[in-house]
C-alpha cells in the first residue's frame, strides 16, 4: 500500500467517477484503475462497487477511506511543519505607564528567539488598557489598583468579563528631581506638596479621579500638569519641580538618574498592583512567562517602605 493510492481512493470517493477523478488526478484512467484494483487485493477488501451509472464506496470502503483520510492529514500535517513558514510571535500587552513593565520587556527582547515578530508594548489610559484585553487585542494589561479607581474599575473588570490578580501591595510614593526642594526629606508629607505643580498622566476624556492610575491625587490642587507618555513625565520631572504620585519603583536605567522617589506619608493606604485577562482566555505559557518576569522585576526593585 502506497500513498498515492490513498489519495486516488478520496479523490474517486469525491468524484463518484473513475474518469473524472483521473482527470483532475492528472493520469490516465486504467492507471487509476489499476491502482485501486491492487489496493483492494493487497488488503483483500472490496471499496468500490462498480455501475454503468459511476462508483459508490461499499461499507468496506466508507471504513477505509475514514482511515486514509486520518492518514492524509496526518501526513499533512508533517509536511506543513517541516516545510512551511511558522507564523510569527505576535502579541501586545497594555498597561499603565510602568518602568518594571518595560524592564522585563526589555529582557525578554534581548533574550528572544523567534526569528521573526511583531510586538507591541503599549502604554496608555486605565481604561483603554483594560479595553484592550477585552478585544484580544493586548493579551494582558498591567494596572494598579487604588483607593480612589478600585470601585469603579471593578465595575469595568466585571462588565467585561475580566479577571484581576494581584501583583504586589504598593504605599504612594512621590516621584521628583534629585535636586528638588523636597528630596533631602525622609518622607514628603501632603501639605509639602501644596506649593508644587502636580504632573499627571491624562486619561483622555476621563480627568477626574476615577480612573486615575496616579496612587494618591491632591484634590483641589491648584498646579496641575497633565502628560501623555512616560517619557515626557520622565523629562519634566528631572527638568522642574513638578511631582508625580507612584509606585516608588526606580528601574536604573529606564527611570532617570535624575529622579528619585520618597514615601509619602500622612496616607498609608495600600494600592495593588496587578494584571489583568479576559476570563474566557486560556493563560498561556507566554503570559505566565511575562508576569514571572514582571513579579521578578517588582521583586528586585522594590522600594523600603517605612513605618509612617
Amino acid at each position: 500500500m502506497k500513498l498515492q493510492q490513498l489519495i486516488y481512493v478520496k479523490e474517486v470517493a469525491r468524484c463518484r467517477s473513475m474518469n473524472k477523478a483521473a482527470v483532475n488526478l492528472y493520469i490516465s484512467q486504467p492507471t487509476l484503475s489499476e491502482a485501486i484494483r491492487n489496493l483492494e487485493a493487497e488488503l483483500s477488501i472490496t471499496i468500490f462497487d462498480r455501475s454503468r451509472s459511476g462508483v459508490s464506496l461499499t461499507g468496506e470502503g466508507i471504513e477505509f477511506l475514514n482511515l486514509a483520510e486520518k492518514v492524509l492529514a496526518d501526513t499533512e500535517e508533517i509536511y506543513n511543519h517541516y516545510t512551511k513558514k511558522k507564523k510569527p510571535l505576535e502579541f501586545q500587552i497594555s498597561c499603565h505607564h510602568y518602568a518594571f513593565v518595560v524592564d522585563f520587556f526589555v529582557q525578554f527582547l534581548n533574550h528572544i528567539d523567534a526569528t521573526a515578530f511583531s510586538l507591541s508594548l503599549k502604554e496608555t489610559e486605565t481604561i483603554t488598557a483594560l479595553e484592550d484585553v477585552y478585544l484580544k487585542k493586548s493579551i494582558l494589561s498591567v494596572i494598579c489598583l487604588t483607593p480612589e479607581n478600585e470601585h469603579y474599575l471593578r465595575q469595568i473588570l466585571d462588565k467585561w468579563d475580566l479577571v484581576f490578580h494581584p501583583l504586589a501591595s504598593v504605599q504612594p510614593y512621590v516621584f521628583l528631581r534629585k535636586d528638588h526642594p523636597l528630596a533631602r526629606q525622609a518622607t514628603i508629607a501632603l501639605e509639602d506638596l501644596s506649593p508644587y505643580p502636580m504632573l499627571i498622566f491624562s486619561q483622555g476624556s476621563q480627568t477626574n479621579t476615577l480612573a486615575q492610575e496616579e496612587l494618591f491625587v491632591l484634590k483641589d490642587h491648584t498646579k496641575v500638569v497633565y502628560s501623555y507618555d512616560r517619557g515626557t513625565t520622565n523629562n519634566i520631572l528631572a527638568h522642574t519641580d513638578c511631582f508625580n504620585v507612584g509606585t516608588g519603583y526606580i528601574i536604573p536605567g529606564i527611570i532617570p538618574d535624575e529622579i528619585t522617589a520618597l514615601p509619602l506619608s500622612g496616607n498609608t493606604q495600600m494600592s495593588e498592583l496587578g494584571w489583568v485577562h479576559l476570563r474566557t482566555q486560556e493563560i498561556t505559557k507566554l503570559m505566565s512567562t511575562f508576569v514571572q518576569g514582571i513579579e521578578h522585576s517588582l521583586r528586585t526593585y522594590a522600594p523600603h517602605t517605612p513605618i509612617l
